[in-house]
């Protein structure tokens, strides 16, 4: 997995930060996916950071250390929450 900062933000991204990464599925195909600060934010709250293979329609759950990654990017922490039962 790699990350890289975008360049520019798109037009419809203005003033929100935002991250391209490469992801290379199981099956070997490449995308870029885009994350914005928001989007990292609420997966950082619901520990839900997926990778998503368009040609392939499947998603699986980045490891504890790709979200971590993802998340240092952004400067945000992980999910800190304590459920009761």
């Amino acid at each position: 997995m790699s990350i890289e900062i975008a360049a520019s933000p798109a037009d419809d991204l203005e003033g929100v930060g935002a991250l391209v990464q490469l992801y290379r599925c199981p099956s070997g195909h490449v995308s870029d996916i885009i994350w914005t600060a928001p989007e990292m934010a609420l997966a950082c709250e619901t520990n839900e950071v997926k990778f998503f293979c368009g040609r392939c329609k499947s998603a699986r759950f980045a490891s504890d250390a790709e979200a971590r990654s993802l998340l240092a990017a952004f400067g945000l922490a992980p999910s800190l929450r304590t459920y009761s039962s």
